[in-house]
């Protein structure tokens, strides 16, 4: 049942449900029904949400747009699911250093790059929030949490910035094994 909540409350949130591919909400930016349906069409989408493709494999595998209008068998679609791919929102973790401090707190340096593309008409004009946290993944505890700003690309400039966020951690007694 809480799984159940869980979902649709992001469904909800996102304005789109958890079967349905997260292209269609940047469908729904469109300025007109008639771009939104010549960019986006309803059966391309419905054949990308029926053979369940994750957004990684629409931007490492299938990176070209005629991979994917093949993929959706609508060539003219592939090229413009591949654009609003690259602009939804994501971050990878370029480096993440861990340095003891003492023998009971950690301090952790962790840079952010963004891997996406930032386009006004989508994201706005101010910050693109992102939330990290650090858990214990056996005791389900966690141990810091943040959230990140992704800021916008300067006029001249079309590269975003990439964030670095430094912090420290107690480490509780007992101490993990992998620490000896």
């Amino acid at each position: 049942l809480a799984e159940k909540l869980r979902r649709l409350a992001l469904a909800v949130e996102r304005r789109v449900w958890w079967f349905q591919t997260p292209l269609r909400q940047l469908a729904d930016l469109e300025p007109t029904a008639s771009a939104r349906h010549r960019n986006f069409p309803d059966d391309a989408l419905a054949n990308l949400e029926a053979k369940n493709v994750s957004l990684d494999r629409l931007l490492v595998d299938c990176a070209d747009g005629a991979e994917v209008g093949g993929l959706v068998r609508n060539q003219r679609a592939g090229a413009h699911f591949v654009a609003a791919a690259r602009q939804l929102p994501a971050v990878e973790l370029a480096a993440v250093q861990v340095v003891p401090v003492t023998r009971s707190v950690l301090r952790f340096v962790v840079s952010l790059e963004p891997v996406y593309d930032w386009t006004p008409r989508v994201h706005g004009t101010g910050p693109e929030p992102f939330h990290l946290w650090v858990e214990d993944a056996e005791t389900e505890r966690l141990h810091y949490y943040d959230v990140v700003n992704v800021l916008p690309p300067q006029k001249n400039k079309r590269q975003m910035r990439g964030q670095t966020a430094t912090f420290t951690i107690a480490v509780h007694e007992p101490l993990p094994p992998q620490f000896f």
